[in-house]
């Protein structure tokens, strides 16, 4: 029977003669037991293998004097380890929580390139002042660093919790997170009522039914993917929580003009899913280039490349905001704003953890909104001003 050196349960107390097969060095002892074993010891000269046990057995004997603790012991083990396993054992977990599978891909993706461009091995080379140093120097944007930093750090701290690093090398509150608000360079805008319409009226009615449900719920793309037409209870649509992005069940209303359209799409599609697949980017940059919202400016080019945002007119306007996916669930944050709505019953609807998202991030104020809030304060002109301008002076 062979062991490995690391097998601490069996304690050796006699050892026989040391035998080398090739480079590998071994020792018979006898265990508790009573019975004749060999154990591996590695490869090397006999100094170096006599060495290692010495070291295994000063490490064997601090342990059960209670000097040590053997999780410790373990976790220093494991963090010598090639990266690829405790990545591979990460993916695992992940997968385990019920992580969407594109996540999971992101994630796995951005902790391959930390541990290229940073030079780390194995989980003892992580170290905070080389990923804040990594992070600032990236030429992305803050909200793309601030995802890097997420996924490192979520992964640094499932090793701690389950016994693959011995302590946190890289605390959160040591690596800097950056500040979306100032940097934000890809910006969403709502769309008005008639830009609305005029897609409802130049799409099929499938599209119909996925822009409806975006604009008058705020559901997210992904998330109106994963719908089932038992979701739909009366007037309310209720969301399970896997099928959401936070994981937490959603019970949205139902307005009678989303019904209206609901109804008509399930007369003509059945089944058990409400749709097969969220549309495709380059689909709806072509329902806003059908319904006028947007133009072309060279029709002569191949399909593939004839939706690009470079050959598209007015899908960015001249405060860089442009039509992208995040606009429909903008636009339904937007007209709740514009219809008076309480901003916390806004801020359930949309579902968001904090009310300046839905306040600063999601709401497109216009001027003719501010224009408007302005003109409010014109009965309310202290005495002793002049009335018109003509006074003036």
């Amino acid at each position: 029977m062979i062991l490995d050196v690391g097998d601490t349960r069996r304690r050796a107390t006699r050892y026989r003669n040391v035998s080398y097969r090739g480079d590998v060095l071994y020792y018979r002892v006898c265990n508790h037991a009573g019975r004749w074993v060999e154990i591996r010891y590695g490869s090397g000269t006999p100094k170096d293998a006599e060495d290692a046990r010495h070291l295994r057995q000063q490490q064997e004997d601090r342990v059960r004097n209670g000097l040590d603790d053997p999780r410790e012991l373990r976790a220093a083990e494991s963090a010598r380890q090639p990266l690829e396993q405790p990545m591979a054992e990460y993916r695992s977990r992940l997968e385990s929580k019920g992580d969407s599978r594109p996540h999971i891909l992101e994630v796995m993706r951005m902790l391959n390139r930390w541990r290229l461009e940073c030079n780390v091995d194995c989980l003892r080379d992580a170290d905070a002042a080389r990923l804040d140093r990594w992070l600032a120097d990236m030429d992305v944007s803050a909200r793309t660093r601030n995802g890097y930093r997420s996924a490192v750090l979520g992964f640094v701290r499932w090793a701690v919790d389950y016994g693959r690093l011995p302590f946190d090398p890289m605390p959160g509150r040591l690596i800097h997170r950056a500040d979306e608000d100032a940097d934000r360079r890809r910006l969403s805008r709502a769309m008005t009522r008639a830009e609305f319409d005029a897609l409802m009226d130049a799409v099929p009615l499938r599209r119909q039914a996925f822009y409806a449900v975006a604009a008058l719920t705020g559901l997210r793309w992904r998330e109106i993917a994963r719908l089932r037409w038992s979701a739909l209870d009366g007037d309310l649509l209720n969301v399970a929580a896997g099928q959401t992005k936070n994981r937490k069940r959603a019970e949205l209303p139902v307005i009678d003009e989303l019904m209206a359209v609901l109804g008509a799409y399930r007369a003509e599609h059945g089944g058990d899913r409400m749709f097969d697949a969220e549309p495709r980017i380059r689909t709806w940059r072509h329902d806003l280039v059908r319904a006028g919202i947007v133009g072309v400016k060279d029709d002569t080019l191949p399909a593939n490349q004839r939706y690009n945002v470079p050959n598209l007119t007015s899908y960015v306007d001249d405060r860089g905001r442009q039509l992208d996916r995040k606009s429909l669930r903008m636009t339904f944050a937007t007209w709740l704003k514009d219809a008076g709505v309480d901003l916390r019953d806004a801020q359930r609807l949309m579902r968001h953890s904090d009310v300046n998202l839905t306040a600063k991030i999601y709401t497109d104020v216009r001027l003719p909104n501010l224009r408007a809030a302005a003109e409010k304060i014109s009965g309310t002109r202290p005495r002793g001003l002049p009335k018109h301008e003509s006074m003036v002076g």
